[in-house]
């Protein structure tokens, strides 16, 4: 499906624009020589090596197994990267989002991401299916060229810089800001419904949330939005929970101030006990630790002195093993 032309957000969100019109400006920003640029840029998909991530074991199995759950990832490398990152650092990071898109930006967290919702008294999510993937060149050329206002000749070397195969990349730094901006560029209407029904609103990259007295009407519009521009939401994935639901929104549970979900806490004590026990196999001892840690930051997040229990509890279960 051909992308729909990119608009400009209505609440003139969108601060620092990089404004990129030369190829001369462009050495300046990136601190790169236009050949240098123009040669990795030819030559971008040369410099990426995919690999399977598979998905970490989960602490709070019942049932200690390997995992099968894989990603691809299409991990871009050496001068490529190099120039993602300061495509990132010097041009997409001085963006100043709208203070509801928080995914991937600093300083912004999904306990920022819950309280959005805290006085909605329904909450409804969905999540944008295969989101990477189903971003194009052609999205990125327009989000250079038309939201970014770079001239043609620069919004083409961007999207070289910054997609492969067709398509945005799983694992280079510039992915997770562009995807931000393509829900920028494409919500004008959705936020006219909210701001018409009193709705909130919340974006984590792929994930969108909704609450207020009924935010369905405006999830139906963000469903018939997405679609036009050429992205699925699963149905299975459309989540609406009532005023006497247990609301969850990126692990995080809503209530009057946001907490980790209840099963977080029950997760890493019970990955904690197999630790314990010695019911975790030898060679995915690191790997299991490494991902109760994290599930450890994640709570550590929302609820800082339980997670510093958990944290101790933590290092008594491995230290000197």
């Amino acid at each position: 499906m051909r992308p729909r032309k990119v608009a400009a957000p209505e609440n003139g969100a969108l601060l620092a624009k990089p404004n990129l019109g030369t190829l001369r400006r462009l050495e300046r920003v990136l601190g790169f020589p236009r050949v240098e640029i123009q040669r990795v840029a030819r030559l971008a998909g040369t410099y990426y090596q995919p690999f399977p991530k598979i998905e970490e074991p989960r602490p709070f199995q019942k049932k200690f197994k390997k995992v099968s759950k894989i990603r691809e990832i299409d991990n871009p490398t050496g001068e490529l990267k190099t120039i993602q990152r300061c495509i990132y650092e010097r041009i997409l990071k001085p963006i100043r989002l709208p203070e509801n898109v928080l995914g991937g930006i600093p300083g912004r967290t999904i306990k920022d991401n819950a309280v959005i919702h805290v006085s909605g008294s329904t909450l409804a999510k969905i999540d944008i299916r295969s989101f990477f993937p189903s971003i194009t060149n052609k999205h990125v050329y327009h989000l250079f060229r038309e939201l970014l206002n770079c001239s043609p000749e620069i919004a083409s070397l961007l999207t070289q810089l910054t997609t492969f195969r067709r398509h945005l990349p799983q694992g280079a730094p510039t992915s997770t800001p562009l995807a931000n901006l393509m829900i920028v560029s494409l919500d004008s209407e959705i936020r006219s419904e909210c701001n018409r029904t009193g709705a909130n609103y919340s974006d984590w990259v792929d994930d969108l949330a909704f609450s207020g007295k009924d935010p369905r009407p405006v999830v139906n519009i963000a469903i018939r939005v997405l679609a036009a521009h050429g992205f699925a939401v699963s149905r299975t994935k459309v989540t609406v929970m009532g005023p006497r639901s247990l609301k969850i929104l990126t692990g995080t549970r809503i209530g009057k101030t946001p907490h980790a979900h209840p099963k977080q806490h029950a997760w890493v004590r019970s990955g904690i006990h197999k630790l314990t026990v010695d019911a975790v196999p030898s060679e995915d001892r690191e790997r299991y630790i490494r991902s109760l840690a994290g599930r450890i930051v994640h709570i550590s997040s929302l609820e800082p002195t339980k997670a510093e229990r958990l944290a101790i509890k933590l290092d008594l279960a491995t230290r000197g093993k």
